[in-house]
């Protein structure tokens, strides 16, 4: 099913960028307009389940299954900002964006907790310090049609490198456990946009990247986004701003011999965001 997903992914993304090369009407270029800069800035809030599995070395005995699971560590919910640059000419667009998430918390154990070759007592107190930062480059196509007066419909599909990174740190009882790692992967995805009058519009977007093995070593993600934007200019700007919810999910699973195991859903999140175009 999961290939699928991306198979599927892969056409309309590439079908998109296609027709976007020969523009609606087969008389415009994917170049064709003025070169265009984009800044955004946004955050996102909400719940977040799930748990981590760290062991030291890939040796079993040195971690507990499906644990630290969040609620544990006193994790509950983040807050994450969220940067984007683009550089534009015509319907192509190159990007990068960051999303920095940062899981913090402090528990008492109520059961002993082993991680990292690490064993915290039960009846102590934890601190927790879990980064899982995304950051994305990759590349934006648009295809416009419009529809009644007022009214247009445009695909936006992307191919993006997405890396994952992520750094672990639980200590408390004089003791300590620190654990990084980067991986990487290809998300493919969209964004399929209602332009409406008055400046308003409704936006669907997703971004996909399959784990293809259980212990490939890539990060499988999934991120999904509903969002009302309204857009008005100032001078030579154009200001958008964004209201939505969200949901993201982290599926981790490394090629050690007893793997590394990260298994998230974000959401869902309150997404706010705000787009200044040059």
């Amino acid at each position: 099913m999961a290939k699928r997903l991306v198979g599927g992914a892969a056409v309309v993304l590439w079908l998109g960028c296609g027709l976007a090369w020969a523009g609606p009407d087969g008389d415009e270029g994917i170049l064709a307009g003025p070169l265009r800069l984009s800044l955004s800035a946004g955050l996102r809030f909400g719940p977040v389940h799930g748990f981590l599995r760290i062991p030291k070395g890939g040796k079993p005995g040195t971690t507990q299954d499906r644990r630290p699971k969040l609620p544990e560590l006193g994790v509950a919910a983040l807050l994450a900002p969220r940067f984007d640059l683009g550089l534009r000419w015509g319907r192509l667009e190159v990007h990068a964006d960051a999303t920095l998430q940062r899981l913090r918390g402090d528990q008492v154990l109520t059961a002993p907790l082993t991680t990292q070759a690490r064993t915290f007592p039960g009846g102590s107190r934890v601190d927790a310090d879990v980064r899982l930062d995304l950051y994305r480059v990759g590349l934006r196509c648009t295809w416009s049609f419009p529809l009644a007066e007022g009214y247009a419909l445009e695909l936006v599909p992307r191919i993006d490198f997405a890396i994952l990174r992520f750094r672990y740190v639980i200590s408390g009882s004089g003791q300590r456990a620190d654990r990084s790692f980067t991986p990487a992967n290809v998300q493919l995805g969209a964004d399929l946009r209602l332009v409406l009058p008055y400046g308003f519009a409704l936006r669907y977007g997703f971004g996909f990247a399959q784990r293809w093995r259980v212990h490939s070593g890539w990060p499988g993600l999934l991120d999904l986004e509903l969002a009302l934007s309204h857009k008005s200019s100032l001078g030579p700007l154009e200001v958008d701003l964004e209201l939505g919810v969200a949901f993201e999910r982290i599926d981790f699973i490394d090629s050690q011999s007893y793997p590394n195991r990260i298994d998230l859903n974000l959401g869902p999140l309150l997404t706010v965001g705000l787009r200044i175009g040059f």
